[in-house]
């Protein structure tokens, strides 16, 4: 297939299949794939219309969630300092309850040290009284009394 063959056989038809070897049957093939691919190329400019609008879709979840998260960061600060200052309250007040529960003990204790001291004397008091008894109970069994 020289050029001379390709230049006399654009004003001849006939000349066109010969020189290409076409039939009927792969110009039909030929037309329908043409088509398929007229379909294709509309199915995916569909399909990026498509992906746009989901693409528009995305940024716009995107900016909630992202207002969500800085609210959410926002509440979790808030909280922080709550619990923060119910720590240091609570921990005052532990303190202080611990301190009077201390001072009471130690109260109790002191009152209870000087309840014995004077039970001491009150149950010497008593052991002399029991030793007195015993000795006129003895003494009047033996009759020097």
């Amino acid at each position: 297939m020289g050029p001379v063959l390709l230049l006399e056989s654009e004003n001849d038809p006939s000349l066109d299949r010969q020189v290409f070897g076409m039939d009927e049957a792969i110009q039909t093939q030929l037309a329908r794939l043409t088509s398929d691919v007229q379909h294709i190329e509309t199915d995916v400019a569909d399909i990026k219309v498509d992906v746009r609008r989901i693409d528009g879709r995305l940024n716009s979840i995107d900016e909630r969630v992202h207002q969500l998260d800085m609210r959410v960061s926002q509440v979790e600060l808030r909280l922080t300092e709550k619990i923060d200052g119910v720590h240091l309250d609570l921990t005052g007040k532990i303190d202080g309850l611990r301190s009077e529960l201390t001072e009471k003990m130690n109260d109790g204790f002191t009152a209870v040290t000087s309840d014995m001291a004077s039970m001491k004397v009150w149950a010497l008091g008593l052991y002399i009284a029991l030793a007195g008894s015993f000795l006129f109970i003895m003494a009047k069994g033996f009759k020097w009394l």
